[in-house]
């Protein structure tokens, strides 16, 4: 299987699933300061999509804009990145 960009946003999906369920479910705080600024002014849910679609869209430029040689390489790193939030997620949800 090769790893496309498409992994990283179903790995940022699972971010929010799991950040949700932390925060309303279990009633668990949030340590991301811009999240908690973003909630000051709308809902979890919606503080969450906005910050995942700006980030996810900055990054699929500066992914787009790298030599070919790299682009590789950046997305594993940008997958794992997000695969160590998700097992944090996880991990805070079980504890």
């Amino acid at each position: 299987m090769e790893l496309k960009f498409k992994h990283f946003i179903f790995l940022n999906i699972l971010d929010i699933i799991t950040t949700w369920y932390a925060l309303t479910i279990l009633n668990l705080s949030e340590a991301n300061p811009v999240i908690n600024f973003m909630i000051s002014f709308s809902s979890l849910i919606t503080a969450l999509i906005i910050v995942k679609i700006f980030g996810i869209t900055i990054l699929y430029i500066w992914y787009f804009i790298l030599p070919q040689k790299y682009k590789l390489i950046s997305l594993i790193v940008m997958c794992l990145l997000y695969i160590v939030v998700i097992i944090n997620n996880i991990y805070q949800i079980i504890v």
